[in-house]
């Protein structure tokens, strides 16, 4: 495995980037939109099949996955 100082790592990324990498780990902090993700890796579904999977409101899945930035 490669080893990087932290300093080559971050002297690539753009503004844009840290953006992009912050609204994805944001996504990631919750558990719903883990759960969701998980779900869609196994299959194709609709908002109305994962809210029923997940036993919660179709309403709530939209707004898991919203796909607007957090910002």
């Amino acid at each position: 495995m490669a080893e990087y100082q932290v300093g080559q790592i971050y002297e690539g990324l753009k503004e844009s980037d840290l953006y992009i990498l912050m609204d994805f780990f944001k996504m990631l902090g919750n558990p719903t939109r883990i759960r969701i993700l998980f779900l869609l890796m196994e299959q194709d579904a609709n908002v109305g099949d994962l809210a029923e999977q997940l036993g919660i409101t179709q309403s709530a899945v939209s707004h898991h996955v919203d796909v607007r930035p957090f910002r």
